[in-house]
């Protein structure tokens, strides 16, 4: 019996990834690598297409200045809906009905709700290692992570680094969205 809220929307994710796999949906709850091979037999690409359609989206000069880009919550409502929309394998038009928050609310829960995270559990303790290395010799920290980023999935790698990538582009506007590398951090770190 599910207790809480939380229990309850895993348990519904999971029965859609279950069903929705043929159709290409039920990314919400799965693992970045099921998703991505659920994706290619429809036409995907190397990373999920909700993470590269909402980072595609948000990666554009005026909703990545937006203040408070993942700290103000979206419409929940229509989060919701687009979630739902993806699950069942479906192509939501995000320019015409979403918002900046409502999208970085969407991609926020897509990742909460990984089956596993973007850096696989099995993996976590080798990257506490690195940031113990680095602190202490910075060259051989970058050494030991390159080692240990060609360790993960290929598909998990992909969808690290363009979230990476976009994650340093907010950052290097904190001015305007008053995200800055703590602020994303507190907002990304794993829970």
């Amino acid at each position: 019996m599910c207790d809480q809220k939380s229990d309850r929307e895993k348990w519904i994710d999971a029965i859609s990834c279950i069903s929705y796999a043929p159709f290409g949906g039920g990314m919400f709850g799965a693992t970045i690598e099921t998703a991505v091979k659920r994706e290619r037999i429809h036409g995907g690409g190397s990373i999920p297409r909700v993470l590269s359609q909402c980072i595609g989206y948000l990666d554009k000069d005026f909703r990545i200045r937006e203040s408070g880009i993942f700290r103000l919550p979206g419409n929940e409502k229509l989060v919701k809906q687009l979630k739902n929309e993806y699950q069942e394998g479906l192509e939501p038009n995000l320019e015409m009905r979403a918002d900046t928050h409502t999208v970085a609310s969407l991609l926020k829960l897509y990742l909460r709700r990984l089956a596993d995270s973007i850096i696989p559990a099995k993996f976590y303790e080798d990257f506490l290692s690195v940031i113990w290395t680095y602190d202490i010799n910075p060259t051989e920290g970058l050494q030991e992570l390159k080692f240990h980023l060609n360790k993960i999935p290929i598909p998990n790698y992909n969808s690290l680094r363009t979230l990476c990538v976009f994650l340093y582009k907010v950052q290097a506007l904190s001015d305007y969205n008053r995200m800055d590398v703590n602020n994303l951090a507190i907002v990304f770190a794993p829970t």
